[in-house]
């Protein structure tokens, strides 16, 4: 289910192309992709030297060699934990209509904007995160999430609060972005999966990546891998909607439907692709936006 760092009270939209949007609507499946070949090129790495430049503050200023020890030892088993997880994003926002986010998102205007409801994430194995955009690196506000994290776990000392440390400070490096970005308002769902299988003899709890509401595993796959304008991205495919009796319901998951400036799709058209795989609840809008083509 989902975890969430932030928990969204409006409804979220995902950017699409004409393609991609019948793709979401007849699987009823959101594709996550592989966070480092987003459009930023500075992706991960802005929020990964930022971490470390804390970590490096941090130790320089430990008062006991225990505390030092314990922050070369996050230090070191985070440098492992980046470069053996693949961090697997979709991208959304509040913000459902935006001319810019039409031209870089939506299929250069000819796609739809989907709005889901709150309800249709919090049963999906994901992190919830809403992006920060810091203009002052390291910020004061990482500062106290990494600090928050790091006596958690020395009051602890076990091997799993030290791993939830880690986990928790990669999703503070996944979280932070060049604040260029800042108008895309960005809500993330992020699914972290090693890069490699698990291996056989290796105990069950290895093969996990997250948990289902009901408590069921969600296991290591092999990610897929689609072509795009920068190359094959991998990616993972996970079902939306409201888990119930072991399977996804997506049937009210989405509260609304904007069609792009430039699109072809009709609005009537998809109303009746939304009617036929089952959704209900919703409306269909046309985009204010206009720009001439």
């Amino acid at each position: 289910m989902a975890y969430f760092e932030y928990t969204p009270r409006s409804t979220l939209y995902h950017y699409t192309s004409s393609a991609g949007f019948e793709g979401i609507i007849r699987s009823k499946e959101l594709w996550l992709s592989d966070l480092k070949n987003s459009n930023d090129p500075r992706e991960l790495r802005i929020g990964y030297d930022n971490v470390f430049n804390i970590l490096n503050a941090s130790k320089n200023k430990a008062s006991s060699n225990l505390s030092r020890h314990f922050i070369e030892y996050l230090e070191n088993d985070l440098t492992s934990y980046f470069s053996n997880t693949t961090p697997y994003c979709l991208s959304l926002t509040h913000s459902g209509d935006s001319l810019p986010m039409w031209a870089t998102y939506g299929a250069y205007y000819t796609g739809l904007s989907i709005g889901l409801r709150p309800t249709a994430i919090v049963d999906m194995p994901v992190r919830v995160q809403k992006v920060r955009y810091p203009n002052i690196i390291p910020d004061q506000e990482t500062i106290g999430l990494i600090n928050d994290l790091a006596e958690q776990a020395a009051s602890h000392d076990t091997f799993f609060a030290k791993a939830e440390v880690v986990s928790g400070v990669f999703s503070i490096i996944t979280s932070i972005k060049h604040d260029t970005w800042s108008y895309e308002a960005e809500v993330r769902l992020l699914h972290a999966q090693r890069n490699m299988p698990p291996e056989k003899h290796w105990h069950p709890a290895f093969s996990m990546t997250a948990l289902l509401p009901d408590d069921q595993p969600v296991l290591w796959s092999e990610p897929l891998v689609r072509n795009s304008a920068a190359g094959e991205i991998k990616y993972l495919k996970f079902p939306f909607g409201r888990y119930r009796q072991g399977t996804f319901d997506a049937s009210n998951a989405i509260e609304k439907v904007i069609v792009g400036p430039n699109c072809d799709l009709s609005p009537s058209a998809v109303d009746v692709l939304l009617r036929e795989n089952g959704f209900v609840g919703y409306t269909v809008a046309i985009s204010n936006c206009r720009i001439r083509m």
